[in-house]
């Protein structure tokens, strides 16, 4: 990747929304060449565009982190069900006597009681956490320091 790419990047981490003459005034780039450096960018680096939400403000009071390991013959079978499950955000497999570490999101403890109970299946090791506050979210490649560290 080059230079510019690296700063293009750097502004849509910040604001997704932001339109390309913005993006032009701020980093001198032409807004023809944004545009097909973008484009390129959303084939090869840009997995999605994405809002980050305040949970509480929408009602979802109770934020859990889970880490998760189950037998390897149930491994494929707990997947699949945490990927259709609509409490779980974000899914990630992960090593070091772990299988899954899920994040998982629901409106109050009762709910998230619920999901445990229909888990107990799978015969798994749980550790869980609850999400008291966001210290840092989606910051990396948004800022001069985590550029300077890519363009090493």
């Amino acid at each position: 990747m080059k230079e510019t790419d690296y700063h293009i990047l750097r502004h849509l981490r910040q604001n997704a929304r932001q339109n390309l003459t913005d993006i032009s005034r701020r980093t001198h780039i032409p807004v023809s060449t944004l545009f097909d450096r973008v484009k390129q960018l959303e084939r090869n680096v840009i997995r999605k565009y994405a809002s980050i939400l305040d949970f509480k403000k929408l009602g979802f009071t109770v934020r859990a982190t889970l880490l998760i390991q189950c037998r390897a013959s149930q491994r494929e079978e707990l997947k699949k069900y945490l990927l259709f499950n609509e409490h779980v955000n974000t899914l990630i497999r992960v090593n070091n006597g772990y299988d899954y570490f899920a994040e998982c999101i629901f409106k109050d403890m009762d709910t998230h009681q619920e999901f445990i109970d229909h888990l107990a299946p799978f015969h798994m090791t749980l550790k869980e956490y609850f999400v008291l506050e966001d210290l840092k979210r989606e910051t990396f490649l948004s800022d001069e320091l985590n550029l300077a560290l890519v363009m090493r």
